[in-house]
């Protein structure tokens, strides 16, 4: 919405509840209205939103998640507003055949958007979604918002760590599906080899106390800060010689990618979407989920602490395609070549004139339709 000229576009973001979202958008003059929602499907939220379409002459709506995407379809049906559907995560909407209904409805009405291809497959598969009627869109970052600055101890400085400790973080909310108890374990394995290491756990939600408990008695609870909800997040990144994502499920993590825009070593869950945005032992680690061993292991691997292969640590590489979509070279670039041509001419500097070196640094399974961009 940022970057939508605002002489042609006119925003409104329509939030269930107040709260930190709220200020943040209104932090960027974005305008936003508030409709509290009573009841699982609350039907005077569904009347006024209706209103607030009419009123304000909405074209298009964009929905977020299982509770918006199925009222703005509601609404769509009635009004004939087209509406772009986003489905972030997998939880709970495919237990009851009810909300699977309901999604297969708003697939129907929408143009439905996944945030990676294992959530594509979760809705074909779980839902019963034609996969003609869902488009993988995946997250994407602001790389503006993310420039290394190398000596920034400034959080560190505001936290009390000092330059010679090790930080570890995560930042995600806490809820049990974001799996930070194995972090905790993994961590109390860590204090032999860096006995004032500090882990950084930015986020809010219901597991705090029980987080809270459990450092207390893994004995970690001096090594630990639990910092709540961050506005900071690149600056809290810097901060970190290692960052953790110890998910049992996800979407496709904006975390990861802030984190490897930052050149930081990453271990990750090989869960979601997750391996569509990370090689293992390229550009990061994945490791099984609820696998505390593991963790461990990986972020004690030496290269976290002395650098990554060929590029120093975190050797994520960014690119734009042309259209503004920002890929990763190491992964997506000869599947872009396919559709932009002036990729061609990075593809043959990174592999030195050497064609299937970059197909299978890829993994891309169309070596010879690339091959006939390079000889024109």
């Amino acid at each position: 919405m940022e970057r939508l000229d605002k002489s042609l576009y006119r925003s409104m973001v329509c939030l269930l509840s107040d709260g930190w979202l709220r200020v943040q958008l209104e932090k960027r003059k974005v305008e936003t209205v508030v409709i509290p929602q009573q009841r699982s499907f609350d039907v005077a939220w569904l009347f006024r939103l209706f209103r607030l379409l009419k009123h304000h002459e909405i074209h298009i709506m964009h929905s977020h998640e299982f509770a918006t995407n199925v009222y703005a379809s509601v609404l769509s049906s009635l009004t004939g507003v087209p509406i772009v559907a986003t489905a972030h995560g997998k939880n709970y909407y495919g237990d009851k055949w009810r909300r699977r209904a309901a999604y297969r409805f708003v697939a129907r009405q929408s143009t439905m958007v996944a945030v990676s291809g294992d959530l594509k497959r979760f809705l074909m598969e779980r839902i019963g979604i034609p996969p003609g009627n869902i488009r993988v869109v995946h997250n994407g970052i602001d790389l503006s918002r993310y420039k290394i600055q190398e000596g920034n101890y400034a959080v560190r400085a505001e936290l009390g760590i000092r330059p010679d400790q090790r930080v570890i973080g995560t930042v995600g909310n806490l809820l049990a599906v974001k799996g930070q108890t194995y972090l905790l374990k993994a961590c109390k394995a860590l204090a032999g080899e860096f006995p004032t290491f500090v882990l950084l756990i930015a986020g809010e939600g219901d597991q705090l106390d029980l987080l809270r408990k459990e450092a207390s008695d893994l004995g970690i609870a001096g090594n630990v800060q639990f910092l709540g909800f961050r506005d900071d997040v690149p600056s809290l990144l810097q901060a970190m010689d290692v960052f953790v994502l110890p998910s049992l499920s996800e979407g496709l993590p904006l975390s990861i990618l802030e984190a490897l825009a930052l050149k930081k070593p990453v271990v990750a869950t090989n869960v979601g979407g997750v391996p569509e945005i990370m090689e293992d032992g390229v550009t990061g680690y994945l490791v099984p989920p609820r696998n505390p061993e593991a963790l461990t292991d990986r972020i004690l691997s030496r290269q976290n602490w002395t650098g990554w292969p060929g590029e120093g640590r975190g050797c994520f590489r960014f690119r734009d395609d042309g259209t503004g979509v920002r890929v990763s070279i190491r992964r997506k670039t000869l599947k872009f070549a396919l559709r932009c041509k002036a990729l061609v001419t990075e593809c043959r500097e990174l592999a030195d004139g050497q064609n299937t070196a970059v197909c299978e640094i890829a993994g891309c399974s169309q070596i010879d339709q690339c091959s006939s961009y390079f000889s024109t």
